[in-house]
């Protein structure tokens, strides 16, 4: 952020579990490593989490009392709802239709405010094969005018959704030549 006014360099970390089990994004132990090491070079000790795995991570933050921790508490992630009915409203015979559409709204204004935060950020940690990481880091960095530095737990960037995109350098798919972001 900027010198000379109240905010304080600030590192932004995206972990969202929406697809968990697919890409194992649910679990910040996986991205400590790299949080440490970019406070570390960068001389950051607030940390913004933007995530909706719930109380399983904001738990997890207590065991980094160097770092000092800014979320919104938000509802873990509804694996019992499918994407389809946010999407498309295919609320016919839903008795909680109203229940989903609003969930789904919910969910949507929250990650619009998770990226608008993160976009704030000195520096990022997160995974390109999500749209709000890299949203974040694109609008931060026009924003400052210059790229901002950051680490993807991933792809080296997704321009599409379920293509491709190349080779994955970290993480659980490390040297995959074929991931669908």
């Amino acid at each position: 952020m900027r010198s000379g006014h109240i905010f304080h360099h600030v590192l932004g970390v995206c972990i969202l579990s929406w697809l968990r089990g697919i890409f194992s994004c649910g679990n910040n132990q996986v991205y400590m490593p790299w949080v440490r090491r970019a406070a570390l070079l960068y001389d950051i000790r607030h940390v913004f989490l933007a995530t909706d795995g719930g109380d399983e991570i904001y738990e997890q933050t207590k065991a980094y009392p160097g770092l000092r921790w800014h979320f919104l508490r938000q509802e873990s992630a509804f694996e019992d709802v499918m994407i389809d009915s946010l999407v498309f409203h295919d609320t016919a015979g839903n008795p909680d239709a109203k229940s989903v559409e609003d969930r789904g709204f919910r969910l949507g204004v929250d990650a619009m405010v998770d990226m608008l935060l993160l976009s704030h950020a000195n520096v990022l940690v997160g995974k390109f094969s999500s749209n709000v990481f890299r949203a974040a880091l694109e609008v931060g960095s026009a924003r400052a005018g210059e790229l901002k530095p950051y680490v993807s737990l991933d792809a080296t960037w997704c321009w599409d959704f379920g293509v491709n995109s190349g080779h994955i350098l970290r993480g659980p798919y490390k040297g995959y030549a074929d991931f669908p972001c």
